[in-house]
């Protein structure tokens, strides 16, 4: 199997014989941001994505079906600002989601449309949003990124969709103040069966724990805190914050319940963000509906309920922290 493509994976201060091309002058207008580091400055690799849809689960999937052979540049902060006057998308809608509640399902639907392009989950924001300690510059780069992302993406393209993967609720102000007038929603699930599913495999947040990530620190944990902690724990603990970011956020967001879904897609959701949809767009999103989200083999769509695993101290825990939340949540939204 082809190794993913990765850019700039390795990349270390100095060292530029990795393909990219470090270029002082604006970065190619038709190239595409496609990862972030900070060294301490930022430095935005950057890849020549013209013609690729983004059709995958995330934004990730896309990058690896490429040829490692494609064009790529690496700049600063500054090249980025120079091209921020250039045409582009402005976002139609930003999906905040609290993980295994039905957002990749969303995304997969939205992208069916040539109209949509989706941006599911891109290392270049969440490398961005956990960077630590944080860069003074980093709301700015943010707004920069997501503009830059909406650029040279075809003809038929109209709306340009960001999902952002679960932990980046915790900026969700900060997204918002970044982009006051684009819609949002977050879209969330029953808890048991949030942090049932969980186990099936862990997201890739859990890995901070071991890791020692500074990045923990966004969810209230010192890197020593997070190492005390079992690794159920560590889970528990970090899915309440998130369903307690979006609680205490007060954000104007439309709050969508995988239990709503996928009709919610054409409906709620249409609505909020403005999306106007005829009857055949909408027949492809619900025949999309049917399938697996993650699955490569477009195998049909079979739901999953794990929280018959969950421990009994597990379930006193979600009872008593999280449930509350998720309603108070469920509540402000409707």
């Amino acid at each position: 199997m082809r190794a993913c493509y990765r850019p700039g994976a390795r990349y270390r201060a100095g060292d530029y014989n990795l393909g990219l091309k470090r270029s002082m002058n604006p970065a190619p207008t038709d190239y595409t941001p496609v990862s972030v580091m900070f060294l301490p400055e930022p430095l935005i690799t950057w890849a020549d994505l013209r013609g690729v849809r983004f059709e995958e689960p995330f934004f990730r999937d896309t990058l690896c079906r490429l040829s490692p052979e494609r064009s790529k540049a690496l700049t600063g902060i500054d090249e980025l600002r120079a091209l921020d006057g250039l045409p582009t998308l402005e976002p139609s809608l930003f999906i905040f989601q609290v993980s295994r509640c039905g957002s990749t399902l969303v995304s997969q639907m939205l992208a069916t449309l040539a109209t949509n392009v989706v941006i599911s989950e891109a290392k270049v924001i969440g490398g961005i949003l956990s960077a630590r300690p944080e860069p003074v510059e980093k709301a700015e780069l943010l707004r920069l990124i997501i503009r830059a992302l909406g650029r040279n993406r075809g003809s038929d393209a109209r709306h340009l969709i960001v999902k952002f993967t679960s932990w980046n609720v915790l900026s969700a102000g900060m997204i918002h103040r970044a982009f006051p007038d684009t819609p949002m929603i977050w879209l969330q699930r029953d808890p048991f069966h949030v942090v049932a599913s969980h186990a099936h495999p862990p997201a890739g947040w859990t890995a901070w724990r071991n890791a020692g990530n500074p990045a923990l620190s966004m969810f209230g944990l010192t890197v020593e805190q997070a190492r005390t902690m079992s690794a159920a724990r560590f889970r528990l603990h970090a899915i309440e914050t998130l369903y307690r970011s979006a609680y205490e956020a007060k954000l104007p967001w439309q709050v969508v319940d995988y239990a709503e879904l996928p009709t919610a897609v054409w409906g709620k959701i249409a609505s909020h963000a403005r999306l106007p949809w005829d009857a055949s767009e909408v027949e492809r999103m619900r025949e999309r509906a049917r399938f697996d989200s993650k699955a490569e083999d477009n195998s049909p769509f079979v739901a999953r309920d794990y929280s018959r695993d969950l421990s009994a101290e597990e379930k006193q825990f979600v009872t008593e922290r999280i449930e509350p939340l998720y309603r108070a949540i469920g509540a402000i939204g409707h």
